[in-house]
C-alpha cells in the first residue's frame, strides 16, 4: 500500500507542479488559448496565487518523505490541494465542462485518499 501511496504522491505532484507553473508564468490569455477556459473570467493574481499553491502542494507531498522531516505536512499539502479540487469541479460544472470536472473529481479522490492514509493510516 505504501509504493501506491508513494506512486500516487509523486505522479500527483508532477501533475500539480506542472499545472501549477504554467498557471504562474503563462498569461490569462495563454491559458485560455490552451484550453483553460474559467481562467478567462478569474483574476491574474488568483491565477498566479492558484499557480503558488499547487506547486507547495507538489512540494509538500513528496519532499516530506523523502526528507524525513514533518511527515504530516504530506498529509495538509494533500488535503489542501483536493479542496483546490473541489472548486475546480465546482467551477468546471458550473461551466458545463463535464470532462474536466470528472477529471477534478478523480483528482480530488486521490487527494483525499493520500490526506486520509499519511494522516494516520499508512505513515511514512
Amino acid at each position: 500500500m505504501s509504493l501506491a501511496l508513494w506512486f500516487a504522491a509523486a505522479a500527483l505532484a508532477l501533475l500539480f507542479a506542472a499545472t501549477g507553473v504554467m498557471k504562474l508564468f503563462e498569461s490569462r490569455e495563454m491559458l485560455v488559448a490552451d484550453g483553460q477556459r474559467w481562467a478567462a473570467s478569474a483574476s491574474p493574481t488568483f491565477i498566479r496565487a492558484l499557480g503558488a499553491a499547487e506547486i507547495l502542494g507538489a512540494f509538500g507531498l513528496v519532499l516530506p518523505g523523502i526528507v524525513g522531516v514533518l511527515p504530516q505536512v504530506t498529509a495538509v499539502a494533500a488535503a489542501g490541494l483536493g479542496v483546490i479540487m473541489a472548486g475546480a469541479a465546482v467551477v468546471h460544472i458550473r461551466r458545463g465542462e463535464q470532462r474536466a470536472a470528472a477529471f477534478a473529481v478523480v483528482l480530488l479522490a486521490v487527494t483525499v485518499w493520500i490526506a486520509w492514509d499519511r494522516a494516520g493510516a499508512v505513515p511514512f
